[in-house]
């Protein structure tokens, strides 16, 4: 699987910095799009092993990750596809991950698919933290929420509180793998 992962991998062996540094880096300054990002903004790199900090600039962070970017679009676009599902039946294309926070994304995304682009964002109840409000939680949240919805109801906590669900949902599994195994 290709992901956000693979692009702070890029960043950490092009800048030759740690994975940390790196995925702060993508997360902080990160732009899918190399011809959008600023050229005249530079961002320090601390030094790692000894080394002394260096500068690199935004445009060329950006150009680290594009071609990332550029490939996990065009292999998603590639099983879309083959799922039959591109054409007549795509209505657009939800980004969720934490990739799709990096500025510009919707818009490399955009070019590759040729479809209304929206990044998703969990939809939230329950009282859980706006931490968890970002589309670097989405699918998860999503996944949670369909499991709230569709188990057997009246199995799990009523109110629709979504820790108390995970806390039943978690002991539950833990049962079922202690029975199993």
């Amino acid at each position: 699987p290709l992901g956000g992962d693979n692009i702070t991998n890029d960043i950490a062996y092009g800048v030759q910095t740690t994975l940390e540094q790196a995925e702060q880096l993508k997360c902080q300054y990160g732009s899918a799009k190399s011809a959008m990002a600023d050229p005249g903004e530079n961002i320090t790199i601390a030094g790692t092993s000894g080394r002394e900090a260096k500068s690199i600039s935004k445009k060329s962070l950006a150009e680290i990750i594009e071609p990332r970017m550029d490939e996990i679009f065009r292999l998603v676009k590639n099983e879309i596809r083959k799922s039959d599902y591109l054409g007549e039946y795509t209505f657009g294309i939800v980004l969720t991950g934490g990739g799709s926070q990096l500025e510009h994304v919707s818009d490399l995304a955009q070019e590759i698919f040729h479809l209304p682009i929206k990044i998703g964002k969990p939809k939230l109840s329950g009282g859980v933290s706006e931490k968890v409000n970002t589309p670097r939680y989405a699918t998860g949240v999503g996944l949670i929420n369909y499991g709230r919805d569709n188990w057997k109801k009246q199995e799990y906590d009523q109110s629709g509180n979504i820790q108390a669900i995970l806390k039943q949902s978690f002991s539950k599994m833990g049962n079922y793998i202690k029975n199993w195994y």
